[in-house]
């Protein structure tokens, strides 16, 4: 079992942020440089002001009234693992065949139990899924085909546990393959709970919440990287790192489970963003439904 680190962090909704970032994001439209510039108006006070419209600018820093982008970690050598960033390209539309297994977060062993949907990214509910009664194997696991393009969701269903949502990426020219998903933890409810309240959090029936893992370009959980989570409604209440030792570390960054995530999040269209040396790694859409669990794998992407 892994411990939760979290930070409480003030509400933020997108009508706010976005009236006080109102010239930053217009600038933004047109610009592709890494100075956004408006003469007409000033567009932060602070680094907080750049920050505040979103994951992609978690790291831009205000300087004179401009939002500046993040520039990498000068002589810092990137580490290990991360190789492919320069290389990353959207892959060419064919079938690819995934496995993917899920774990009784527990006992640690198969979840053999369940109905598995695979949804476009698009449907919000699954009203229309693109296959469905796919059921685990005795290993836990399910195989299906999708095109390398595709953008979307596994929805996993057992009783007495959270719906699962594990949102699928297409599949990135990066190199080498990645070695394949590590299996899936799935969470009973009233674990959820316990888990939630142990560190002072009640569990929100009207939000979702999202277990995020950062990986590197071999698909292994990295340690060092940033990360974060937002949301189209704005609101981010709990974010939290997870430590595979079992006791908070460095709160700034991911340990060696390259885990964080975060509790009560307002439902709705989001992503996820990493970031290593301060550099951009990669990115992934996700879905948060009121009462479920998100589990999304942010591997190596293009920008």
């Amino acid at each position: 079992m892994f411990l939760l680190f979290f930070t409480k962090r003030p509400p933020r909704t997108a009508a706010g942020r976005h009236a006080r970032l109102a010239p930053f994001l217009a600038a933004l439209a047109t610009a592709s440089c890494s100075l956004l510039v408006d003469g007409d108006a000033r567009q932060c006070s602070e680094d907080a002001d750049c920050a505040a419209a979103g994951p992609s600018f978690a790291l831009w820093r205000c300087v004179d009234g401009l939002c500046h982008a993040p520039q990498p970690d000068a002589g810092v050598p990137l580490p290990d693992g991360f190789g492919c960033l320069d290389e990353i390209s959207m892959p060419q539309p064919g079938p690819v065949e995934r496995t993917l297994s899920f774990l009784d977060y527990i006992t640690n062993k198969p979840l053999t139990e369940g109905d598995v949907r695979i949804c476009d990214a698009y449907d919000v509910d699954c009203a229309t899924p693109l296959q469905q009664d796919l059921h685990p194997d005795a290993q836990g696991a399910i195989t299906y085909t999708v095109d390398r393009t595709f953008s979307g969701y596994l929805e996993l269903q057992v009783p007495d546990r959270f719906t699962t949502l594990v949102w699928i990426t297409p599949f990135y020219n990066r190199g080498p393959q990645s070695r394949g998903r590590d299996p899936v933890p799935v969470l009973s409810e009233a674990m959820f709970e316990a888990m939630a309240g142990l560190m002072g959090v009640s569990v929100d029936p009207a939000t979702g919440h999202v277990i995020g893992v950062a990986v590197d370009c071999g698909g292994n959980a990295a340690a060092g990287m940033t990360a974060e989570i937002d949301v189209a409604a704005g609101e981010v209440p709990y974010f939290f790192y997870v430590s595979s030792a079992g006791f908070p570390i460095n709160a700034e960054q991911t340990d060696g489970s390259g885990r964080f995530g975060g509790f009560n999040i307002t439902p709705g269209i989001g992503e996820a963003i990493t970031r290593v040396s301060r550099r951009f790694v990669g990115k992934s859409a996700l879905i948060v439904r009121a009462g479920q669990v998100t589990i999304v794998t942010v591997s190596p992407s293009p920008q």
